[in-house]
């Protein structure tokens, strides 16, 4: 899998690994301009990656269809 995932309206990028961490946070930005739009984050809690949107972010359900085949890449990625 390439580091960078891109979508339709968005593209998701890696950020590098946090000390004291074990998982990458990845970055969400819109394709027209680069606009943050959220992360895709480890939650131990939940022990899975969850979508941490920015505030005042719009999800229509075809984002959130390529939200959750980020992940799905994501999850899979040694």
């Amino acid at each position: 899998m390439s580091d960078i995932l891109e979508y339709r309206y968005f593209t998701v990028y890696p950020e590098a690994i946090q000390p004291g961490r074990k998982t990458r946070d990845w970055r969400i930005c819109a394709r027209n301009g680069g606009s943050p739009l959220g992360r895709i984050e480890w939650y131990s809690a939940w022990r899975q990656y969850v979508l941490v949107p920015d505030e005042m972010t719009l999800w229509s359900v075809d984002c959130l269809t390529d939200i959750a085949d980020a992940i799905k890449k994501i999850k899979e990625t040694p």
